[in-house]
């Protein structure tokens, strides 16, 4: 989810510039969860500006939900009865 943020997808139109090097660099350095909560309280905004484009992308209340059901799954875990039986 947070490399789909970072680059793009169907969905979202990623970070202007970042490429898929740079974006697994961020991701592997400061951990996936901690893109999805910056993310999920400031939109892009925080990720350096490339030059000739901005990143004026904000909060979005619909990658929101997603982001907070990959965070707080309301499942079961793996190991419980309920996934074994």
């Amino acid at each position: 989810i947070a490399l789909s943020l970072l680059l793009g997808s169907d969905y979202y139109p990623g970070v202007h510039g970042l490429g898929p090097e740079s974006a697994c660099q961020i991701v592997k350095s400061i951990g996936d969860k901690f893109v999805l909560k910056k993310f999920a309280y400031e939109g892009l905004g925080w990720l350096k500006k490339r030059k000739g484009a901005e990143n004026n992308i904000g909060r979005d209340d619909t990658i929101v939900e997603v982001i907070n059901a990959y965070l707080k799954p309301k499942c079961h875990s793996a190991d419980s009865d309920v996934v074994l039986r």
